[in-house]
């Protein structure tokens, strides 16, 4: 019976960490910060690729939690879970002041700088995406934890949690996408997107912020 049962709950937990890691990635406090950063992509496939090295950065941290959760036999503690909660929620308020407030670039733009902002773009990408995971850890560690009992079947839960938080990533910036490459060249399109996406990134900052603090009270 048991030969039977464990790989039927490990089949169900994965199923669940792929569901998890789809809907994880359309929170409200994701979807703000990596819309700050597709405002000047001009490129479908670059908005797409936003979303991918989130989605890695994201795993990366929750690989990392997930190795030192299982070393120390000891779930994230209330108090770190909030304190991280709240560095994300600086990150957004960060993000979206500096995208509200940052003057337009007027220079001719080359090829080769062009391709330097974007590969910065994306770095940036994959390290939001490191502090959500980092943030986010605790209930996709709890629930892998109780659910499964090898390192193996660990690890998997973990990488198929990861591919579907770049899935629901790639949904959102796929959708996102449309209108920014369609309407791309009009700089009024680019002002007011930029402004409702930066006012997001706050909003949802503070709250994240706010909340935060309610939890350490």
């Amino acid at each position: 019976m048991p030969t039977t049962t464990e790989p039927m709950l490990l089949s169900a937990a994965l199923a669940t960490g792929f569901v998890l890691g789809l809907r994880h990635a359309l929170d409200p406090d994701h979807i703000a910060a990596v819309s700050t950063l597709s405002v000047r992509r001009k490129e479908y496939s670059g908005i797409l690729r936003l979303a991918v090295w989130w989605g890695l950065g994201h795993t990366a941290t929750i690989a990392l939690a997930a190795v030192v959760v299982a070393v120390l036999k000891s779930a994230v503690p209330p108090a770190v879970e909030a304190s991280l909660e709240a560095v994300v929620g600086l990150m957004l308020i960060f993000l979206g002041g500096r995208l509200l407030f940052r003057r337009s670039d007027r220079e001719a733009d080359n090829r080769h700088a062009h391709a330097q902002r974007h590969g910065r773009t994306e770095r940036q990408s994959f390290l939001i995406g490191a502090v959500h995971g980092l943030a986010g850890s605790a209930a996709v560690l709890l629930l892998a934890a109780v659910t499964i009992q090898s390192a193996a079947g660990l690890a998997l839960f973990i990488l198929v949690f990861g591919a579907g938080s770049i899935g629901g990533m790639l949904l959102f910036t796929g959708v996102l996408g449309i209108p920014i490459t369609y309407f791309g060249s009009s700089a009024g399109f680019e002002r007011a997107f930029g402004i409702v996406a930066s006012i997001a990134s706050i909003v949802v900052g503070i709250i994240v912020v706010a909340s935060s603090i309610g939890r350490l009270a």
